[in-house]
Formats: structure tokens, C-alpha cells, sequence
């Protein structure tokens, strides 16, 4: 893939390098030497040191979290526990946790956080409107003797009788005119 593109960025960054000495007043001499010639120095890999092999490392022996099971991880050399469990590791104390002031609500001051303050009652005020009382239909009297009822169904039934009896010459009536 480089060598299909190789020609064309030799040609770019060789115009590029002459515009920036022109921009510049950098001899181009330098830039190619330094650009195009010997390239971008890179930085020399700094090997790691080798770290202690695991195996010759024994398990830590704490026991971890709410459910108390056992640490995963090797023992520090030349320790007794884990990076996390090592008693020989000190460890700062934390400082104390600051109390922060309790949040103000924008916005409606009902809401806002403050000594309660009584608010005086709504007054309120009453009005009447002059509506004359309906009257109440009048009930029968619930206190009636024994011989007032029955005087009062033998009326009612003494009113059927005789529209029984005018409905009967009604219907005799009607049937004469049909015929």
C-alpha cells in the first residue's frame, strides 16, 4: 500500500517543506535533510524491568466484600497480603467529609427552604342570596287513627269504582260506533 502511494507524498511534502521555507526564510537545504532524508526521529523504547514471575508469589489471604469470599489476587513480594490487604502498606487518612449547606430551589418561594412562618387564614366571607324557600309538598300525616285510614281507602276505593264504572261506558260506547 505504501508503494502505490510512496511517489505521490514524496511530491506533497516536498511542496509543502518549500512553502514553509518561503513562509519561514528556512533554507529548504535543512528541511529536506531533516524531513525528507532522515525522517522523524523517534523516541528509543525504554525496556521494562522484569517484574517477579506469579507462580513464585502465593495467593492473598483476605477475604473480600459483603459476601466474604477470597481475594483473587497474588501477594506484593515480600508481603503478606494483596496490593489492597498488605498491612505493611500505609495508608493516608482520609479527611473528614465536609457537610455541604442544604441546596435553594429556584424558582417558587413556597418551596424555599426557610423557617416555617405561620400564614394567617383566608378570611371568608359569606354571602346570602335572597332565594325564597321553595315550599314542601305536604305530606299526609303519619299520625292518623285506625278509623281516619280506613275511612281514607274506602274514599280511594269508592273514587275506582266509579271510574271503573265510567270507562266501562266509554269502551261500550266506542264499540257501538265501530259497528
Amino acid at each position: 500500500m505504501s508503494a502505490i502511494f510512496a511517489p505521490a507524498l514524496t511530491k506533497y511534502t516536498s511542496q509543502l517543506l518549500t512553502r514553509i521555507s518561503e513562509d519561514f526564510k528556512i533554507p529548504v537545504d535543512d528541511l529536506n535533510a531533516k524531513y525528507l532524508t532522515a525522517g522523524v526521529p523517534i523516541k528509543p523504547k525504554v525496556p521494562r524491568k522484569p517484574k517477579e514471575p506469579t507462580a513464585d508469589r502465593p495467593m492473598c489471604p483476605f477475604l473480600c466484600g459483603n459476601k466474604k469470599t477470597p481475594c483473587k489476587n497474588r501477594c506484593v513480594p515480600n508481603g503478606t497480603g494483596c496490593h489492597l490487604h498488605d498491612p505493611n502498606k500505609v495508608h493516608a487518612p482520609k479527611p473528614p467529609k465536609e457537610t455541604k449547606p442544604p441546596k435553594v430551589l429556584k424558582g417558587d418561594p413556597l418551596f424555599v427552604a426557610s423557617p416555617v412562618v405561620p400564614v394567617p387564614a383566608p378570611v371568608r366571607v359569606q354571602v346570602q342570596a335572597q332565594v325564597e324557600p321553595e315550599p314542601e309538598p305536604e305530606e299526609p300525616e303519619m299520625e292518623m287513627t285506625m278509623q281516619e285510614r280506613l275511612r281514607a281507602m274506602l274514599a280511594t276505593e269508592d273514587e275506582m269504582e266509579e271510574f271503573d264504572e265510567d270507562e266501562q261506558e266509554f269502551d261500550e260506547d266506542e264499540q257501538e260506533l265501530e259497528y
